[in-house]
């Protein structure tokens, strides 16, 4: 998650670029989007089992020309947790009630594993109802030769997410892999040394 955390912060515009390209069309990029350090919202956040953060909270201008922005939400998910819907559930009311903002909020599932948990939050109790859901996108679910082809920066960064899990015990195929990988990220065109460096990274 650590590397995630940075290649994503180094590389939000290019996230967004690959996940959520209408939500990109949007952002006005002349603004650089703020991280909020974690100790803006860390006690949003906190329960018995100790403090939990969340990946990243960036805040992002619209291009309608207002002081009108809203704040990003990016979860990543390695592993199948029961608790998870309930816990990006959690986090949105809590970053809602302190900033009084729209969310967007993002889960990324970089297991490789089939899941079979719900993408939504379901509370039902006497009449007292509610959905919520969020944007998820699942690393197994798109295709290597895709990724491959795709000119955007971030597909390589998904890629080696499944080449990890590919290769997993096979040395041997993992530095095949990652040749094959720098490669890729080689051809890209007109992108700055800086953001290489991120992926290569």
């Amino acid at each position: 998650d650590a590397l995630w955390k940075r290649v994503i912060g180094e590389l939000f515009e290019d996230f967004l670029l690959f996940f959520a390209p209408e939500l990109y069309e949007q952002v006005d990029f002349t603004k650089a989007p703020d991280f909020l350090q974690q100790e803006l919202f860390k006690e949003l956040i906190d329960d018995k089992k100790g403090t939990k953060y969340v990946d990243q909270i960036v805040k992002v201008h619209l291009k309608n020309g207002k002081e009108k922005w809203i704040l990003v939400h990016i979860e990543v998910q390695g592993e199948n947790e029961s608790h998870f819907p309930k816990r990006m559930f959690q986090y949105f009311y809590r970053i809602y009630d302190k900033y009084g903002r729209e969310i967007v909020a993002f889960a990324v599932i970089t297991d490789s594993k089939e899941s079979g948990k719900s993408t939504t939050f379901n509370y039902d109790y006497y009449g007292t109802k509610l959905d919520y859901a969020y944007n998820v996108f699942k690393v197994k679910d798109y295709d290597a030769g895709e990724l491959e082809k795709s000119p955007r920066l971030f597909s390589k960064i998904v890629l080696a997410a499944k080449y990890l899990h590919e290769t997993k015990g096979d040395a041997e195929k993992r530095l095949k892999f990652k040749v094959k990988l720098m490669r890729e990220i080689i051809k890209i065109k007109n992108e700055p040394r800086t953001s290489i460096l991120a992926v290569m990274y």
